[in-house]
């Protein structure tokens, strides 16, 4: 599965004043997906909103302080994504003194939507936003997402924060992405009692040839029962 393409608001330039609003001076720039993702090594992280509290406390720190562990597994460059708008964006992470991780402002959530992503929080007022996941792409293809449980669009959640941090997605890389011959696409939810995974492979990944693997061994393992017993029939 490939990332959804769509163009991307940025804004360069901006100098900023007390209390972290931009001054005029900067300029719009479009960033597209192509950008961002082709023939490089990518960790994307998506969150419900700027200065929210999981978010900034645990999320965007977590990743921040684990960026050159990322880069030295060969990760080109880790994003923080929101449905956003740059202004925010920007400010949000002069505020966190953000430095490494970049931030890519969704402000009208096709992307976050592409990736069926995008869902409704009205119990905090916030309208339409991010689930919060995290996922690996490798020259525009998804290898690993990470996605949280419970997806809604009626705020009946706790904001859960189990399996997109920084440490779930760093060890992973470290464990298994160089090791795979193709892209997979898996994810996984955190539940109170164990981590249950629900998998599907794209282009016949190792799920599917694991799987397919147990059904011959176990042809196989019928296959010589039946010659067994026709020999002692003899």
């Amino acid at each position: 599965m490939r990332v959804p393409y769509t163009n991307f608001k940025t804004r360069t330039g901006d100098d900023n004043a007390v209390g972290g609003c931009a001054f005029i001076g900067g300029e719009w720039k479009d960033v597209d997906t192509a950008e961002i993702f082709d023939n490089k090594k990518i960790v994307v992280f998506a969150l419900p909103g700027a200065f929210t509290p999981t978010c900034s406390s645990q999320q965007v720190p977590g990743y921040e302080e684990m960026y050159d562990e990322f880069k030295a597994q060969g990760i080109d460059e880790v994003y923080c994504l929101s449905v956003n708008d740059a202004f925010v964006m920007n400010a949000w992470f002069n505020n966190q003194e953000i430095k490494k991780v970049k931030p890519i402002g969704d402000g009208e959530g096709v992307f976050t939507q592409g990736m069926g992503m995008l869902v409704n929080k009205p119990g905090q007022g916030f309208g339409m936003r991010s689930w919060r996941d995290s996922m690996l792409v490798d020259n525009g293809e998804i290898i690993k997402q990470f996605v949280e449980e419970g997806q809604n669009n009626a705020s009946d959640d706790d904001d859960p924060f189990e399996v997109s941090d920084a440490k779930t997605m760093l060890d992973f890389i470290k464990s298994n992405f160089f090791r795979t011959s193709r892209p997979i696409t898996v994810t996984y939810f955190k539940q109170k009692t164990a981590r249950m995974a629900r998998g599907k492979t794209v282009d016949g990944g190792s799920l599917r040839v694991r799987s397919e693997g147990i059904k011959k061994r176990q042809s196989d393992k019928e296959n010589r029962s039946a010659v067994d017993r026709q020999a002692l029939d003899r």
